[in-house]
């Protein structure tokens, strides 16, 4: 007689823990970038294109940027 052919009975599944990962970005970064942007677009409306007062603002936004970041980085670092 031929054998019978049975299901394979099912196996566990088993959930993974959840794995903590490093944040890929800083706050400092993002904050430069988002300074950078609204330094061009006001500097840009406000100079008529003068295109060296376009450069010199948006590098002052990206610097203000970039320190209100590192602030708000060094603030969610002392929660932990």
């Amino acid at each position: 007689m031929p054998t019978s052919r049975h299901r394979k009975k099912h196996k566990q599944q088993q959930h993974a823990a959840p794995v903590h990962t490093k944040r890929k970005g800083s706050a400092a970064s993002i904050m430069a970038i988002a300074g950078a942007i609204v330094g061009l677009a006001v500097s840009y409306l406000a100079s008529n294109a003068n295109w060296i007062w376009v450069v010199i603002i948006t590098a002052i936004g990206a610097i203000i940027g970039y320190s209100i970041g590192k602030t708000v980085d060094k603030s969610t670092q002392e929660g932990k």
